[in-house]
């Protein structure tokens, strides 16, 4: 019998693969594409799940950016760059940071 936490887990994958593939291929042509971490879970249908009044009623998978990276992007990725006509890499411009606090 199958282990249908494996079949879940396999699924995922294809499922964020297939969002990846279907989003990149509409820049290809431009080489390059911006995109915020937040639109990335968005495309990639791993965002938060908020009712009418915006609030949050499910976290989003994977919520720490090495483990949404490592288990989620860089899979897709090279699921892509392996089986497809894309090549997609992907490359972090960083954190913003901003301060709450008053410099004297």
């Amino acid at each position: 019998m199958k282990d249908p936490t494996l079949f879940c887990i396999s699924f995922t994958g294809l499922k964020v693969a297939l969002r990846l593939y279907s989003w990149a291929k509409k820049y290809v042509t431009i080489g390059k594409k911006r995109i915020s971490l937040e639109e990335l879970r968005k495309v990639l249908g791993l965002d938060s799940v908020k009712n009418v009044d915006r609030n949050i009623i499910q976290e989003a998978p994977l919520p720490v950016w090495a483990n949404f990276r490592q288990r989620a992007l860089d899979t897709a990725i090279a699921e892509i760059n392996k089986k497809t006509d894309l090549n997609i890499s992907l490359e972090s411009l960083g954190a913003i940071k901003t301060s709450t606090s008053n410099p004297l």
